[in-house]
Order: C-alpha cells, then sequence, then structure tokens
C-alpha cells in the first residue's frame, strides 16, 4: 500500500521478470527489492503529480520513447543481434516499449515536479565531463572490434552403410512392439536416448515447436494408444507413442536408435569445405559457392551471408579463427556442434570476413553531449530521490 494505492504481487513478480531478462546474474532478493523500490517511487510521483495537477502528454512520452530507443539499438551491431536478444531473454518488442513508455512518463512527471518545486536548477560545467570521460575512458568510450561475416556450412551425415544399419535395428524393434511387445519395457531394452531410456521412452507434453516440423507432422495426428511408423528425424531413426491428447499438446514416448556418422563421413565433408575453399581463393564467387552447397539453407539464399558481430559476442573457437584473418580472406573448414531443438548437430564452416573493424576508442568530441545528458540525468535523479525520501516519510505506506 502506497497511501490508497495498491502494488500487487503480480504486479511485483512482472517487475522482478523484467530487470532479470537484463540483469540475469543478480539474485534474486536484490532484484525484488530494487523492482518494489521503483514501484513505490512511482506511485509517489503519481500520487504527488495528482495533487500539484501534473500531466505528461502522450506525444511527450512517445518523443522521449523514440529517442531512447535510437539510442538503445546502437549499442547492438544490428537489428537482427537486437530482435535474437530479446528472444533469448523472453520478452517482446512491445513489452519492452510499453514498460519503457512507462518509465519514462514517471521520469517525466518527476521532472515537472522537480521544476515546479524549484529543485530542478542543475548544471554540469565543462569540466565534470572532461573528468568523467578520463576516469571511465575504457569502459564508455571503447567501441570493440566488429566483424561482417559470410559462411558456407556441410552438415556431417552418416554414409549408406551407417543408414542402412540403422534402418534394419528400428524396423526389428517395431516388429516386437507389432507383435505385441510392451512400448516401455522395449524402450528401456533398445532405446539409444539415454535421457528418457530408463523411464520407457518418457518425453512428457510436447506442443508445436517443440521438436521440429519434421518429427512434429509424424506424432501430431497420432490418437492415444496410437504408435507411429519408423520415420527419420535429424538424430536417427525413431518411434513415438501417443499417450494423451489435448488441442495444444500430446503426450509421448518414444524409442530412437541413433545414426552416428563414422570416421570416413566426416572426412568426406572436410574435404569438401577444402575444395570449395580451393574454389573460392581461385577468384569463385563465394555468394554463388554459398547458395550451391551450403546446408545452412537459411543463409545459403543469401550467399551465406550470417551478419554483423562485436568479436567478443561469438563463441571462443569463432573469436580464435578471426584473430588470424582480415577483411576478405576465408577460414580453413573447422568442425563446429550446434545445440538445435532436435538435439546435437554437428557440421563444418569456413568463414568468409566480408569486413572488419578493429578496437577503437572514440574522441571525447563524439562523446562530449552524451556524457553531459547523462550527468544532468544522475543530478536530476539525485534531486528526485531526495524529494521522494521526504514524500515517502509523510505518505502511508505498507509492504508484507
Amino acid at each position: 500500500m502506497v497511501g490508497d494505492e495498491i502494488i500487487l504481487q503480480s504486479e511485483l513478480d512482472a517487475g522482478v521478470n523484467f530487470l532479470k531478462a537484463f540483469s540475469p546474474n543478480l539474485p534474486d532478493t536484490l532484484l525484488r527489492r530494487e523492482a518494489l523500490k521503483r514501484m513505490i517511487q512511482g506511485k509517489l510521483i503519481l500520487l504527488e503529480a495528482e495533487k500539484e495537477t501534473i500531466q505528461v502528454s502522450r506525444s511527450e512520452v512517445e518523443e522521449e520513447l523514440r529517442r531512447y530507443w535510437e539510442n538503445l539499438l546502437s549499442r547492438f551491431p544490428s537489428e537482427e543481434d537486437f530482435q535474437k536478444t530479446l528472444t533469448q531473454e523472453g520478452v517482446t518488442e512491445r513489452e519492452l516499449k510499453s514498460r519503457y513508455g512507462e518509465e519514462i512518463r514517471k521520469k517525466l512527471l518527476a521532472q515537472k515536479l522537480l521544476q515546479k518545486k524549484g529543485l530542478l536548477q542543475v548544471s554540469v560545467s565543462p569540466l565534470e565531463v572532461r573528468k568523467f570521460y578520463e576516469e571511465n575512458r575504457d569502459s564508455i568510450a571503447r567501441k570493440p572490434p566488429k566483424v561482417s561475416l559470410a559462411h558456407i556450412f556441410r552438415l556431417v551425415t552418416p554414409g549408406k552403410e551407417v543408414e542402412e544399419k540403422g534402418q534394419k535395428k528400428i524396423l526389428e524393434i517395431y516388429d516386437i512392439i507389432l507383435r505385441g511387445g510392451d512400448f516401455e519395457e522395449v524402450a528401456r531394452s533398445f532405446s539409444e536416448d539415454e535421457r528418457t531410456k530408463s523411464s520407457g521412452g518418457y518425453l512428457g507434453w510436447v506442443k508445436r515447436g517443440m521438436l521440429g516440423e519434421e518429427i512434429e507432422e509424424k506424432i501430431f495426428p497420432l490418437k492415444e494408444g496410437e504408435i507411429s511408423q519408423p520415420f527419420r528425424s535429424p538424430l536417427g531413426y525413431e518411434i513415438y507413442r501417443c499417450e494423451k491428447k489435448r488441442e495444444d499438446a500430446i503426450l509421448v514416448r518414444h524409442i530412437l536408435i541413433k545414426v552416428t556418422p563414422s570416421r570416413e563421413d566426416t572426412l568426406r565433408e572436410m574435404n569438401l569445405l577444402r575444395q570449395i575453399r580451393k574454389k573460392a581463393l581461385s577468384g569463385e564467387n563465394f555468394e554463388s559457392l554459398a547458395q550451391k552447397y551450403s546446408q545452412d539453407f537459411e543463409t545459403a539464399k543469401n550467399g551465406g551471408y550470417l551478419g554483423e558481430f562485436y568479436i567478443q559476442q561469438l563463441p571462443p573457437q569463432f573469436q580464435k579463427i578471426l584473430e588470424k584473418l582480415e577483411g576478405g580472406e576465408i577460414s580453413e573448414p573447422f568442425f563446429w556442434l550446434s545445440e538445435t531443438e532436435a538435439g546435437t548437430v554437428g557440421g563444418f564452416h569456413i568463414l568468409k570476413v566480408l569486413d572488419k573493424e578493429e578496437e577503437k576508442f572514440l574522441p571525447f568530441e563524439e562523446m562530449e553531449e552524451q556524457i553531459r545528458n547523462y550527468l544532468l540525468e544522475k543530478k536530476i535523479n539525485e534531486k528526485s530521490e531526495e524529494y521522494l525520501k521526504r514524500v515517502e516519510e509523510r505518505t502511508y505506506i505498507k509492504t508484507d
């Protein structure tokens, strides 16, 4: 309770989750304290603004949000990287804008309150700006090295002999089930999925999008108690049994026979990429080679283009390779294991460095205005904190 205003537990939980998305390493107790502090201050601002008949227009919030959003996007190498970060943190762009819009509205109300109370007379001297730059240059002015990449990827797939062996084994297992074998016992005896073998192949409830289209098109039409025919998945050969169904999900067990590439399969793909690299070094167009040979089909249609990245954001293996490459150069083939929804997938890459920007430090002149604005806002926030503490002392506040 803040005066007559209520802060619900659900609102606090949402505030904690929002902070956690951008500070995942901080303990929940600290995040909860910070979220509650912000929410209490927000309520105090709204109460005081109502008393003083102070309002903030929608256009004022939208203009400030636009400036903030541009600054936020500038911290990422590309729009695609920004969207990937949102996806990883489980936050949509709409949710983020809504949250920041509300924070900006409170900030503008607080500024108008301070202005009306005569507490907004703050200034920042040129000496303060220069001192802040010199003391924090390594953290605020450093622009890390950035690289623009294209690649060609070849998946290491099993040869004919390995495939036939896997097919034979899954058909034998399927025959045992058709002749009355208990699915759970057969899974415990024969399945090669170590995670589910001991539980009789139990995978649990599966929603669309969790296992990949090639698996889901086989299992979602199944009726309760029905067993699928054996089919090839990215991991090998599988049989599924539908335990229960509901509108948006299916409860399943499965049996997996892995189909693992042999040493000869691995060497075949590595040698192919070496030949592709040789063609590129001899003058053949890299984009055309990617379109023809790459098995990363999403990037192949764009000539293998991966995007722009800060090198420090890339996996250590990529960083080590890129240390030795300059713009226009192509790496030797290297093996990389990728975690996908269907499991771990291995393959060979060659990288082409389309452009490379070395680490640099932005000069004082480029950062002067940004630092001045930051220091001004910091002083305003300090004034706001002092004012809200006085308001808090004369306001009824109760927390559980």
